[in-house]
């Protein structure tokens, strides 16, 4: 029941985003979400899906102006002992080395600022967008309990 639940609220906030919902595909004993929406959209009119690929879009530059935000709050001395609490804090020329190279993969991770079409950057993005629509569900039922 609980799955079931949580893949209705999942698919309900794609909708409210105004973003194509991805099919649900079985593997095994375990559901996955099949990411390629290509026939998806390829359903909707060109203006709706326009206008689907164009909220993806908005929703990935706000999560990564939210990830970048984070990761710049590391290179000071209190944002860094947050993210690693058993370490010593480092010099700040050290601090700087080590949060540019954070930023480095998670640029290239998600093509950040990059117009590549590489597959493993659209997959990545997607995925993240997913995670991101998880974390909104799962705090939202927090805030109800």
């Amino acid at each position: 029941m609980h799955k079931l639940l949580t893949k209705i609220l999942v698919q309900n906030m794609y909708i409210e985003l105004g973003i194509v919902v991805p099919k649900t595909v079985k593997i095994g004993t375990r559901n996955f979400f099949n990411f390629d929406i290509k026939k998806e959209l390829d359903k909707l009119s060109p203006r709706d899906a326009r206008k689907a690929r164009r909220k993806f879009r908005k929703l990935m530059r706000q999560i990564n102006k939210r990830h970048m935000a984070e990761l710049n709050k590391r290179k000071t001395r209190k944002g860094f002992k947050k993210y690693h609490p058993n370490s010593v804090c480092p010099q700040k020329i050290l601090r700087d080395k080590i949060v540019e190279t954070q930023i480095n993969q998670y640029k290239r991770l998600y093509g950040y600022n990059s117009k590549v079409k590489n597959p493993r950057i659209i997959f990545n993005k997607k995925i993240s967008v997913h995670n991101y629509i998880m974390a909104k569900i799962i705090k939202q039922m927090a805030q109800q309990k």
